[in-house]
């Protein structure tokens, strides 16, 4: 009997170690063949989405143009929905950053 049940237990043990956690997928990378940066675009989807504390004192009027040069490149059905110059002044430097590069990628101009 002690036999039968070691046998049962020999081939899962002989696989060899497993990873409980499996390796992450490549980056994709875009026509150009540049990686994507995953946390700067996260940080721009959340700041797009706005779900992150939009409380820093940016200077308004550098951040305007840019924002609106980003609002001009969403597409029409998105444009209905989303006004992207109300977050002038409320952004950092790194969060304008992130959200300009996430709209590049997302609405890449067609």
């Amino acid at each position: 009997m002690a036999a039968l049940m070691l046998a049962g237990i020999t081939p899962t043990l002989a696989s060899g170690s497993y990873s409980t956690r499996p390796p992450r997928p490549p980056a994709k990378s875009d026509s150009r063949g540049i990686k994507l940066d995953n946390e700067k675009y996260g940080l721009g989807r959340k700041v797009f989405a706005e779900k992150v504390t939009l409380n820093a004192q940016g200077d308004a009027a550098s951040q305007l143009p840019v924002l609106q040069r980003l609002q001009g490149s969403l597409p029409a059905s998105v444009k209905k929905t989303k006004d992207l110059t109300k977050l002038a002044g409320k952004l950092t430097g790194d969060q304008l950053a992130a959200l300009e590069y996430f709209v590049h990628q997302r609405y890449v101009a067609k």
